[in-house]
């Protein structure tokens, strides 16, 4: 997968993570929790709130990080190109707030 698939996938879920639902939030902790678990503990168990699309994404971005090896010090920010990709950047940004 190259970075603007990595981009691309993240996408989809971004937006519904900045919605108002009950999947809205799950996703939203899911991500922010990619970004910065200790930050933003994320239950698994709240997967089960999702639809069957929805958690094949998330899983689908989980895996993404097997990539990254050993460094454990990267975050969701690694999985893409932030110059390429400043929608992912601004709204993954967002959901901080």
């Amino acid at each position: 997968m190259n970075e603007a698939e990595k981009g691309e996938l993240l996408l989809g879920p971004l937006n519904i993570a900045q919605g108002d639902t009950g999947q809205s939030r799950v996703v939203a902790g899911f991500l922010l929790g990619l970004y910065n678990g200790c930050r933003f503990p994320f239950d698994i168990t709240e997967f089960r709130r999702l639809d069957r699309r929805l958690f094949e994404d998330c899983l689908a971005i989980l895996n993404m990080g097997q990539w990254l090896g050993d460094n454990h010090d990267s975050t969701i920010y690694d999985f893409i190109h932030l110059n390429t990709h400043e929608k992912v950047n601004h709204d993954l940004r967002n959901l901080q707030r």
